[in-house]
């Protein structure tokens, strides 16, 4: 990631930061990616992108928004000193008020976190004696009850397997962009 598309770099900008430059972040990251890593990361962030136009109507609005956004993060505590995971209580929380205020919608991404925990060790008390673990979810989601079933199986296994599969490619994005930064 070259150094002009850090999220410090931007920061650093202050009043000079432009929306602009989250555009470009987000094409050099898709351009860049090794074949490699195609699988797990090509169009990871084209939800993103779309939203990205949607915080204002003009492209002062948007870097306006943006960079409030970016102060939010920043304000962020990630010195390692909490007992839980900052960025993991911050995904759910926050796809845990989208599900509720999409009404019918909110089963279409989202497992509420109870649900989850109680299915995740009802699963990984069944396959304790398995040595390697497949893990598949037809309708994932957000991807947090793989990320669950992982966590509680891991505590008896240790290679593990993903699957994930999702009608809308949006929706199908959470779930590889949860498993990147959690799983």
């Amino acid at each position: 990631m070259a150094y002009e598309n850090l999220f410090s770099t931007w920061l650093e900008k202050g009043a000079d930061f432009q929306g602009t430059y989250v555009y470009d972040a987000l094409s050099a990251f898709n351009r860049l990616i090794s074949d490699t890593h195609k699988k797990v990361f090509e169009n990871i962030f084209n939800t993103l992108q779309t939203g990205l136009s949607k915080l204002g109507e003009t492209a002062g609005k948007q870097t306006s928004a943006i960079l409030d956004l970016l102060q939010l993060i920043r304000g962020i505590p990630m010195d390692g000193k909490q007992d839980y995971d900052v960025l993991g209580f911050i995904y759910e929380y926050l796809i845990g008020n989208f599900a509720a205020n999409a009404g019918k919608k909110a089963g279409e991404f989202y497992t509420p976190h109870e649900v989850s925990l109680l299915m995740s060790e009802i699963i990984a008390n069944h396959l304790k004696e398995k040595k390697n673990i497949e893990i598949y979810d037809p309708t994932s989601g957000s991807g947090s009850l793989l990320i669950n079933i992982g966590k509680s199986v891991a505590k008896y296994n240790g290679t593990i397997k993903y699957y994930a599969q999702e009608l809308k490619e949006n929706t199908y994005n959470l779930t590889r962009m949860n498993l990147v930064m959690r799983g």
